[in-house]
C-alpha cells in the first residue's frame, strides 16, 4: 500500500457542492422565493434605487452575460509608393 499522497476514491466527488453550500443556497433560495422580497426589488427597480451590482446581474440571468472577446479584422493589404 502506498503511503501519502491522493488515494483513490478518497474525498468528495466532483460536481458535489459541500453541505455548506447546500445550506447556503437552500438559505439564498428562501429569501430569493419570498414574495415580499420580490415586491422589493421591483419597486426598488422601478424607483431606480436597487443597487447597481443587482440590476446587472438580473439582466445577466435574464438575458445572459455578453461575451467578453471583441472581434477585430485587419486588412492585410500593403500598398507600395514609387518615389522618384
Amino acid at each position: 500500500m502506498p503511503k501519502g499522497g491522493p488515494q483513490p476514491g478518497a474525498g468528495r466527488p466532483k460536481g458535489k457542492p459541500n453541505a455548506q453550500t447546500l445550506v447556503i443556497r437552500e438559505y439564498a433560495q428562501g429569501i430569493v422565493n419570498d414574495p415580499k422580497v420580490r415586491e422589493l426589488l421591483l419597486t426598488q427597480a422601478q424607483e431606480g434605487t436597487l443597487p447597481p451590482q443587482l440590476y446587472q446581474l438580473f439582466f445577466y440571468y435574464a438575458f445572459g452575460k455578453p461575451e467578453d472577446k471583441i472581434g477585430v479584422t485587419i486588412d492585410h493589404t500593403i500598398y507600395t509608393v514609387e518615389l522618384e
